[in-house]
């Protein structure tokens, strides 16, 4: 004879939904620092590239180096 039980899920709550806040961040690839990721984009680089080269976020990278755009 099968028994079957009912999963019961937490009742949600409807409220005010808040913006997420990132307590701390970590680079993706080992070896690579903020500050250099934001010295490839000031040696020329686009944002892009030093996203993908560092493993920092493009937005993060930007926050360093505010007066270039990354191309969209």
């Amino acid at each position: 004879m099968s028994f079957h039980r009912r999963l019961r899920y937490p009742v949600r709550t409807t409220g005010s939904v808040r913006p997420v806040i990132v307590r701390y961040m970590t680079p993706s690839k080992p070896g690579w620092s903020l500050e250099e990721a934001a010295d490839l984009v000031r040696q020329g680089y686009t944002v892009a590239h030093a996203e993908k080269v560092t493993g920092w976020a493009a937005s993060v990278i930007e926050t360093q180096h505010p007066t270039r755009q990354s191309p969209k």
